[in-house]
């Protein structure tokens, strides 16, 4: 009975005694040493620890030590998020020149070749002409590439002039009538292409009188006998 007793004894003192020792963690202590340290410091960050109760427990909170050694962009990575413009064919793809840690600065590096020339534009612009409008076809333009480039590939313009007849060349080809002692010759308009047109012009002095028996063959006017002999039909 006394054995039993005392051994309910020494479980209740124990009890009362870790009771008495238990407490609320306040993680509040700076320490620096080896058991606190969290991490080496960084271009952000200086050295930091763990913050620490008093009866040695860790918290999950940190603090610094020092400061951050700054940036260092020195590092040449070709990834998607250090994109800083994609390739044209003007230029390669740009990286921004990024640090250590992940962040990037505003400087760029160039990774791979231009891309080609993509001749798809139709750029009526006067530097791309290859021909002027006539009046039977329209201008033709060079193609261009987003850059500006020509290419020998071209298009056409369908802004054809038309026939404009304007042109006095009094030459057999435009002759429409030939000249008689009622009015001078007759020529066709031309265009600047050469095409005739239906419209005249007279040119040059009327001809002499044709006759036949004495009497013109394009007028009433008679031949006085006296003058001489009749003027016979020219051929035209």
């Amino acid at each position: 009975m006394k054995r039993t007793f005392a051994l309910f004894l020494s479980l209740f003192l124990a009890f009362s005694l870790c009771s008495c020792k238990e407490h609320t963690h306040n993680f509040t202590l700076k320490v620096e040493s080896a058991d606190t340290f969290f991490a080496e410091a960084d271009c952000t960050h200086g050295t930091r620890y763990r913050y620490c109760c008093e009866c040695g427990a860790l918290g999950e909170e940190t603090f610094e030590v020092g400061e951050g050694s700054g940036h260092d962009f020195c590092m040449q990575l070709v990834r998607e998020d250090f994109s800083a413009a994609p390739a044209t064919c003007e230029h390669s793809a740009l990286y921004y020149i990024s640090c250590l840690c992940g962040e990037h600065g505003e400087e760029t590096f160039s990774f791979g070749n231009p891309l080609p020339h993509t001749f798809d534009r139709q750029d009526t612009r006067e530097e791309n002409l290859k021909s002027a409008a006539s009046c039977t076809t329209g201008a033709v333009y060079f193609y261009t590439c987003a850059c500006g480039q020509k290419s020998h590939l071209t298009f056409t313009v369908d802004n054809a002039t038309g026939h404009d007849f304007c042109i006095m060349n009094p030459t057999p080809d435009t002759l429409a009538k030939k000249a008689t002692c009622m009015g001078s010759a007759e020529y066709f308009y031309l265009c600047a292409c050469g095409e005739r047109g239906e419209e005249t012009f007279t040119y040059g002095e009327p001809a002499s009188h044709k006759y036949i028996n004495y009497s013109c063959i394009y007028c009433d006017d008679i031949l006085d006998k006296s003058d001489g002999v009749e003027t016979p039909i020219l051929p035209y």
